[in-house]
């Protein structure tokens, strides 16, 4: 789905679009021929794309050292604590996994708070007890919850 974004001149608005197929070869040709270092050079190749965006694909999708397999338990446990800890900073939890792309650790994130989420609302309409013996609710999830940065507030 195209989205209107604007340019930084003002100027009429372009709208997004995903690299094709061919664009990600070209792009993998142009990263071996000149290097990660020269992403104002490749995207002068590649049509209507910027630094950026060839930046983002190739850590994001296209470079050969990510780490695609299955996330482990204990890559899950890693990454709760490391958000509990250091808070939605993804460059920063990058860190501590090997390979993984920054969009990989965030969109893991997101896939674990929406399945604690669910398994919340499952337990809580199934009027199953906690530990407390009291319902499981919202609250239980909220609770899971890392607390948010004071300056984010």
């Amino acid at each position: 789905m195209a989205s209107n974004v604007s340019d930084e001149n003002n100027e009429k608005p372009r709208y997004r679009k995903g690299f094709t197929k061919n664009e990600d070869l070209l792009l993998v040709f142009l990263v071996q021929k000149f290097s990660t270092n020269s992403w104002k050079t490749i995207s002068c190749y590649m049509q209507e794309r910027t630094p950026r965006q060839c930046r983002e694909r190739w850590r994001n999708y296209l470079e050969p050292s990510i780490n695609r397999t299955e996330w482990t338990q204990d890559e899950d446990q890693r990454l709760c604590d490391m958000v509990t800890i250091i808070g939605k900073k993804w460059s920063l939890i990058k860190k501590y996994f090997s390979n993984r792309s920054y969009n990989s650790i965030k969109n893991r994130w997101y896939a674990l708070f929406e399945e604690k989420f669910q398994n919340s609302l499952k337990a809580s309409k199934a009027g199953n007890l906690n530990n407390d013996g009291n319902k499981n609710s919202i609250i239980d999830f909220i609770d899971w919850q890392p607390l948010p940065e004071e300056n984010n507030l």
